[in-house]
């Protein structure tokens, strides 16, 4: 079945762009998720014209998170978590709040989809957190303390 997205998913591709999914999943998640439609003669011109606007757009952001790269890259970000003794924390540190706290710091918006976490940090001490944009990348040094 083919579907034309309004929304960006990482698996299939960027909004306008129009791709051919089992008839399940359109029917019982991308449709009423509201992540596609239906491909229609009127809607697949509209596709075209969505898809270079993303396209435009695309440029634009990846150029200016290139430079945000550049200025992140290095930073030493302190985040403070409930611990135990042994340095296991309660809750892990996931990739929304690492963008928090980098937000905090750099008072520019990031998104999350630009952090390559492995895995959640669980335990307190330093971390390197890579940042990648297309071909631009940067480390962002993460120090998780433990407090009571």
């Amino acid at each position: 079945m083919q579907v034309v997205l309004l929304k960006k998913i990482k698996t299939l591709g960027n909004p306008g762009e129009v791709k051919e999914v089992k008839r399940g999943y359109a029917i019982n998640f991308l449709i009423p998720e509201g992540l596609a439609l239906p491909a229609t003669k009127g809607l697949l011109k509209e596709a075209k014209i969505r898809a270079r606007k993303y396209e435009k757009l695309a440029v634009v952001d990846n150029s200016e998170m290139e430079n945000l790269i550049k200025e992140i890259d290095g930073i030493e970000l302190v985040i403070k978590a409930k611990a135990n003794e042994k340095g296991n924390l309660f809750a892990a540190i996931k990739v929304d709040d690492i963008v928090e706290e980098l937000v905090k710091e750099i008072s520019k918006s990031i998104d999350e989809e630009y952090i390559k976490l492995r895995e959640p940090i669980k335990k307190t001490g330093e971390y390197e957190v890579e940042v990648e944009v297309g071909e631009s990348k940067g480390v962002v040094k993460v120090k998780v303390e433990g407090e009571k």
